[in-house]
């Protein structure tokens, strides 16, 4: 009788761990999973600053902005915006 309860309790035990490192893998595939989405979505990060980095550089913005100012409603483009004058002091 001694030796069953024995068994038993060895074999719950097997089972507990067994359970256990399963749960432990799981959390390990979860914690994984995270990791590889958080490298995923700080190199889209990296992407969108140096995109903002060429769309905001001094050049462009300049050249944005003559483009505008030399466009109509018509579609058709003005002459040359005039330089803008210094201001003096």
């Amino acid at each position: 009788m001694r030796f069953a309860l024995i068994i038993v309790c060895l074999t719950s035990i097997a089972v507990a761990r067994v359970h256990l490192r399963r749960d432990e893998l799981v959390a390990r595939h979860d914690a994984q999973e995270l990791a590889n989405r958080q490298i995923e979505l700080r190199r889209a990060l990296w992407d969108q600053q140096v995109r903002m980095g060429y769309l905001t550089a001094p050049a462009k913005v300049r050249r944005q902005v003559l483009g505008m100012a030399t466009e109509r409603p018509g579609g058709s483009a003005d002459r040359a915006a005039p330089a803008p004058q210094p201001s003096g002091g």
